[in-house]
């Protein structure tokens, strides 16, 4: 019993590390969830997660900071700040990306036919 008691012991755990692989839109489901039990609006949400749901979106699209950038008609370098979080989004560039990237999310969307050969 003894020996069980230290693998608690405070030392030993500040060296514990643990790593959570999880799907590239986490905070909007977990942010879903959470308004879902206290009755809140899961849209409303922090400019500073606009980055991250932007970066989301991209990487569920395919879509490199180099294609969104000449999308919106700005410097990659630009792009890449704002995907990081050190810039803020503009509204309006803003809405214009998400309005990118859901278009390119749906056009990467296909249906396989049920009678197609790799339909399982």
């Amino acid at each position: 019993m003894a020996e069980s008691a230290g693998v608690l012991d405070g030392r030993k755990l500040a060296a514990l590390s643990l790593r959570f692989y999880l799907p590239a839109d986490y905070l909007a489901a977990w942010r879903g969830e959470a308004a879902a039990i206290i009755g809140a609006d899961a849209t409303a949400g922090d400019e500073s997660e606009a980055a991250v749901n932007v970066r989301s979106a991209a990487v569920q699209a395919g879509v490199t900071h180099h294609e969104l950038a000449d999308h919106l008609e700005r410097s990659r370098s630009f792009i890449t700040k704002l995907m990081n979080g050190v810039k803020p989004w503009p509204k309006q560039l803003l809405a214009k990306a998400r309005d990118f990237l859901a278009a390119r999310t749906t056009s990467r969307t296909e249906v396989v036919p049920a009678t197609h050969p790799t339909a399982r």
